[in-house]
Order: structure tokens, then sequence, then C-alpha cells
């Protein structure tokens, strides 16, 4: 538990921050949170140096498709939170798509052997029931 609450801690205060926002003036925004399944697969196949780099590669696919503003953290080993500030469900629903096709699309080798990505991705736009409620939806969602 105290990994966690290490590797979240800068994206809550941004989280928070955005929150505050949308309270006050009604700027709209979506987390997208993306699950890599075969993660844990090539981790335990091929070592954890090799699950790290498949991520890393993942992490640079995600950020090809993201604007300046948008922010991607760590949520957990393999799952990563993504912030869309000023977007509303139907935008972000566009952007995952995107990641989606990437991630699938996209050929990991791992030494002399290929690897395909097996990611989910879910969406939710904040709304007035409150940030944790929200966050709480898209875990539930996994």
């Amino acid at each position: 538990m105290r990994y966690q609450e290490n590797i979240r801690k800068p994206i809550d205060k941004l989280l928070n921050t955005e929150y505050k926002r949308y309270s006050r003036y009604g700027f709209k925004f979506s987390n997208l949170l993306i699950s890599i399944y075969s993660y844990a697969r090539v981790n335990s196949q091929h070592g954890q140096e090799a699950g790290e780099l498949m991520l890393k590669d993942v992490t640079k696919i995600i950020q090809s498709e993201l604007r300046e503003p948008d922010v991607p953290a760590l949520w957990e080993r393999e799952m990563i939170l993504i912030l869309l500030p000023y977007t509303a469900k139907e935008s972000a629903r566009l952007v995952a798509n995107r990641i989606c096709k990437k991630i699938s699309d996209h050929e990991f080798f791992i030494g002399s052997k290929m690897e395909k990505a097996i990611a989910s991705i879910e969406i939710v736009e904040v709304n007035e029931e409150g940030l944790t409620s929200n966050i709480q939806k898209l875990e539930l969602l996994h």
C-alpha cells in the first residue's frame, strides 16, 4: 500500500487542483485508466526488466497521443491514469480509442521474441459526485 501512496501523491495533487477548477468554474475534465494486461505475463515469462521495457514502450505510445496539458501517471504497477483537462467524456473516448489501437498494433520485442500488449481503458468524466467517487468508479470498472 505504501508503494501506491508514493506513486499517486503527485497525480493526486493535480487531480485535486483540477477538481477545484471544475467546482469553481465548471471546466469539465476526464480521466482514463489504462490497464496493461500483458504486463504480468511478460514479467513472469521474461523477467521484470522485460516487463518494465514493455511498460516504457506503452508509456511512449500514450504520450504520443496526448496534448501538452494532459498528464499520464503510473497508478499501479500495470495501470496508468491520465488526467485530461478541459475534456468531456466523448472527446476522452476518442483519445482512448486512438491509444488502444496504437498499443494493440505495436509490436514489442523482448530479445528476439515479439509480444503484443493487451490493454483496456476505462473513462470517467468527473462530475459533482466528487473526485474520490469518480476515481472509485474507474477502479471498479477494472
